[in-house]
């Protein structure tokens, strides 16, 4: 499947299977880890304008994993956090 380009400032609703958000620690540059996105984020039903992220942790890679966000939330907005996001190789160029 293909995806369009990867906004420029993404929303977590913007995801797509094989986008990694790369993560570094603003006070310790040491703590680094990658989510990489491994299905489609969805809306979750009973909790309007969020929706579900499922992903796999660079720090436990075979465990998969979902967490809940707002969908309008940008991507780049986690406290304490440098954030940068990779776009998956299923994605047109821009």
């Amino acid at each position: 499947m293909t995806y369009p380009p990867l906004p420029a400032a993404p929303t977590w609703a913007d995801l797509v299977p094989g986008d990694r958000v790369e993560l570094t620690n603003l006070h310790n540059a040491d703590i680094r880890f990658t989510w990489t996105i491994r299905a489609a984020v969805e809306p979750i039903a009973d909790k309007p304008g969020q929706v579900a992220v499922p992903f796999y942790s660079s720090t436990d890679p075979t465990r998969p994993q979902t967490f809940p966000e707002p969908g309008d939330r940008l991507v780049t907005d986690i406290a304490g956090c440098e954030v940068a996001v990779r776009p998956s190789p299923d994605r047109r160029s821009a």
